[in-house]
């Protein structure tokens, strides 16, 4: 059994969950702007390709992409962090029977 977690393992779980959240938005933004620029409702500057802007978007969906990943990644760190960090427990050699 793991210890309770402390606030520091709470941090590392709102880190991770940050990061998640920061990725989906970037991919979500990139996926509507992408749809966007293929049904032709999007208003591009004058002399802008939208090859370019497609570019943009695409780089945007990876670096989502790369955000959700470290997310995942701080998760797992979490998670071996909270089960591998065991503390004894005060008076844990008294109640041995």
């Amino acid at each position: 059994m793991s210890r309770a977690a402390r606030p520091s393992d709470r941090r590392r779980d709102l880190v991770a969950l940050g990061l998640v959240l920061i990725g989906a938005g970037l991919m979500l933004h990139s996926h509507f702007g992408m749809r966007d620029l293929a049904a032709g409702r999007v208003t591009l500057a004058e002399g802008e390709w939208r090859m370019n802007r497609y570019n943009s978007y695409s780089t945007r969906s990876r670096v989502g992409g790369a955000f959700i990943a470290a997310g995942a990644i701080v998760a797992v760190w979490a998670l071996v962090r909270l089960q591998t960090d065991r503390t004894p427990e005060p008076h844990a050699e008294e109640n041995r029977p």
